[in-house]
C-alpha cells in the first residue's frame, strides 16, 4: 500500500500535476480508516456479517450503497490502479535503470515498513490484551480480538520486516510459490503487527512488473506494446497484480486535457456501476468467472468476493476521470493534503486502533452507554491517527523519499503529467 498522489489536467501544453488523483488517494486511506474502525466497534457493519449488530440501523449499511464510506476493500484496489498510474510517469520521465529504480522502490515503500512496523511493536507492548477486551465486549471475536501478534519479541520484529512486511508477503497473500511461502514460516496476516503491510508485497511485485513494462514500450512499438499489456491483463484479471496494469494503460490517456475527457453521462453511469460491484453480494456471473478467467502466472486467483469490487473499483476510477467537476471538487487543498499523509495513515492507524484506542474504549465502558463509548473512542481515536500520521510523514515518509532520490532522478510515488507534444493546425 502504498500501501504508500485544481483541474485534473487544464491543458495539454505544460507540465502539471495530477492533483485530483492526490485527493482520491486520501478519500481511499480514510475508506480503510472507518471500515477498520467498523470492524472493531460495529462489526456488523465492517464485517458486513448482521449477526453481529448492535442497533437495528446498521443493516441498511450491509451490501448496500450505503456502505461505500466504509468500503476499505475496494479503496486498497484503487490504491493499486493509482500506483500503475503514478509509477508509469516516474519511470518514464528518464532512462530506465533497472536495479537502480528497484532499489528507489524498496527504499521508498521499505523505510516507512520498517518504521511503521517498529512503532507497532512498541505500541503493543505497551498494550498487549487491549484489543482482546474489546473485542469481548463489541463481540468482534474474529476480527479485533483475533488480531494483533501472539508475542512481542526481537526476532518477530525482525522477521516481519525482513520478509512480511514487503519482500515475501503472508501466508495466502503472496506472489511467492506456496512452497516457499511455506518454507520462509510466513505467518497469517492478521497475527501480523500492522495488517495493512499486506498490501507493500503486492506494490514491490507491481512496481517490477511496471518498470518491466516501460522499459518494454521504449523497445517496441505501440501497438505491439498494448497488445502485450492486454494479453497480460487477460492473465492478470482475476489478480491484484492486473489493477497495476490497468493504470498502467489508463497513464497515457489521462495525459490528454480534461476537455477531452468530459462525459457527466458515461462517468456518472461508471461511477454508479462501481459502486454497485464494490457494495452489491457477489453476483452469479463473477462466481462464473472461475472457470473462464485463467489462473494467474503470479500470486493467487482471487476469490470471486474479491473479484468483483476490483471490477468496481476499476469502473469508479475511470467513472471519476469522466468527470472533471468531481475532479476539481478532488483538489481542494484539505482534500490534497489527505493524500499527502494517506500513506503515513494507512501505515499507523491499525496499531493505533488496536491499542491505545482499544485501552481507552474499556476504560470508557464502565462510564458511559456502548455507543457514547464507540463515539468517544472514535474521536479520540482518529484525532491521534491523523496526528501520529502528520508526524509519520514529516519524520520517516518524506525522509524516505528524499533518500530515494539518491537513486535516481525524481520520486515513483509522486504523479506527473508530461507535456503534451505540440498539436498541428490540422489536429487544432
Amino acid at each position: 500500500m502504498s500501501i504508500g498522489v485544481p483541474p485534473a489536467i487544464p491543458d495539454g501544453s505544460n507540465p502539471s500535476r495530477v492533483v485530483w488523483l492526490d485527493g482520491l488517494r486520501g478519500i481511499a486511506a480514510i475508506q480503510v480508516v472507518l471500515l477498520h474502525y467498523a470492524s472493531a466497534f460495529l462489526p456488523g457493519i465492517g464485517l458486513l456479517d448482521p449477526a453481529l449488530i448492535h442497533y437495528n440501523w446498521e443493516t441498511i449499511f450491509i451490501r448496500t450503497p450505503l456502505f461505500v464510506p466504509f468500503d476499505g476493500y475496494s479503496a486498497v484496489y484503487i490504491f493499486f490502479v493509482l500506483s500503475g498510474v503514478s509509477l508509469t510517469y516516474a519511470f518514464s520521465r528518464q532512462p530506465v535503470r533497472f536495479l537502480r529504480n528497484i532499489l528507489r522502490r524498496i527504499v521508498r515503500l521499505g523505510l516507512p515498513m520498517a518504521g511503521a512496523t517498529l512503532l507497532a511493536a512498541i505500541w503493543f507492548a505497551m498494550w498487549p490484551d487491549a484489543h482482546v477486551r474489546a473485542g469481548t465486549i463489541t463481540r468482534s471475536l474474529n476480527w479485533l480480538a483475533a488480531g494483533g501478534p501472539a508475542t512481542v519479541s526481537a526476532g518477530s520484529l525482525l522477521h516481519q520486516i525482513g520478509l512480511e512486511g514487503m519482500f515475501a508477503g503472508y501466508a495466502g497473500i503472496s506472489v511467492l510459490p506456496a512452497r516457499i511461502q511455506s518454507l520462509l514460516g510466513l505467518i497469517p496476516l492478521m497475527t501480523s503487527f500492522d495488517a495493512p503491510l499486506w498490501s507493500l508485497h503486492i506494490e514491490l511485485a507491481g512496481s517490477v512488473m511496471i518498470l518491466g513494462l516501460v522499459m518494454l514500450k521504449d523497445a517496441i512499438r505501440p501497438p505491439i506494446h498494448t497488445t502485450v499489456c492486454v494479453i497480460l491483463l487477460f492473465m492478470l484479471s482475476a489478480s491484484f497484480l492486473g489493477l497495476f496494469i490497468v493504470g498502467h494503460l489508463a497513464a497515457r490517456w489521462l495525459r490528454t486535457p480534461s476537455s477531452r475527457r468530459s462525459n457527466p453521462m458515461l462517468g456518472s453511469g461508471l461511477v454508479c456501476l462501481g459502486i454497485l460491484l464494490c457494495t452489491s453480494k457477489t453476483m452469479d456471473v463473477f462466481e462464473g468467472l472461475r472457470w473462464i478467467l485463467p489462473g494467474p502466472f503470479l500470486g493467487r486467483w482471487e476469490y470471486p468476493g474479491v473479484v468483483q469490487p476490483m471490477y468496481g473499483a476499476v469502473a469508479l476510477f475511470f467513472g471519476i476521470c469522466w468527470l472533471p467537476r468531481l475532479q476539481v471538487w478532488l483538489g481542494v487543498k484539505p482534500v490534497r493534503w489527505f493524500g499527502k499523509i494517506s500513506f503515513s495513515l494507512y501505515l499507523t492507524h491499525w496499531p493505533i486502533l488496536f491499542t491505545v484506542v482499544s485501552a481507552c474504549f474499556v476504560a470508557g465502558v464502565p462510564h458511559a452507554s456502548y455507543s457514547q463509548s464507540i463515539f468517544m473512542a472514535t474521536m479520540a481515536g482518529l484525532g491521534i491517527s491523523i496526528l501520529a500520521a502528520g508526524l509519520f510523514e514529516m519524520f520517516i515518509d518524506r525522509p524516505s523519499i528524499q533518500l530515494s532520490r539518491k537513486f535516481g532522478a525524481g520520486d515513483p510515488v509522486v504523479t506527473f503529467i508530461k507535456p503534451s507534444p505540440p498539436r498541428t493546425r490540422e489536429e487544432q
